[in-house]
């Protein structure tokens, strides 16, 4: 005799897609403090970040994106594992902990080019508050394309 289960399909996706948010959060949590806490110098010699920039010109592409021009400026030696379609925030430097802070939005990667890229951002205002900070960097940041779509499959 088979035991019956004790839940219906649709209780168990629900619940399915609460376990993945409470894991998706989790781990977006982790990724911020993780960026957060390490020196900006280790992040660069493993090619995860650029510090500092130059920020250059800003323009809608192809796509109606608003994409912003970005050079870094040191350790252009260093090879990186920036790559179109991953995900970046930018970061203003704490000189005291040589650890970043990250500003509130991010980016996807359009293009890069050895020491250039292009970053698609969500608002003009967004490249204003990027060009009012007098020192700027860029670094990969948590990629919530595979959440995405067990998001949408569950739903």
């Amino acid at each position: 005799m088979q035991k019956k289960n004790s839940f219906s399909s649709t209780e168990d996706i629900k619940d399915q897609l609460h376990l993945l948010e409470l894991e998706y959060n989790q781990e977006k949590e982790s990724c911020r403090e993780q960026s957060e806490s390490m020196q900006i110098l280790r992040k660069v010699k493993r090619g995860i970040c650029w510090f500092p920039l130059a920020i250059g010109k800003s323009y809608y592409n192809s796509l109606n994106n608003l994409v912003v021009e970005v050079e870094r400026i040191e350790d252009k030696e260093i090879d990186h594992l920036f790559e179109p379609g991953k995900t970046v925030n930018f970061f203003t430097p704490d000189l005291y902990t040589g650890t970043g802070k990250n500003l509130s939005f991010t980016g996807q990667v359009s293009y890069v080019n050895e020491n250039r890229m292009v970053i698609a951002v969500p608002s003009p205002a967004i490249v204003e508050q990027m060009r009012e900070k007098e020192q700027i960097g860029v670094q990969l940041y948590f990629d919530e394309t595979s959440y995405k779509t067990m998001f949408e499959s569950l739903r």
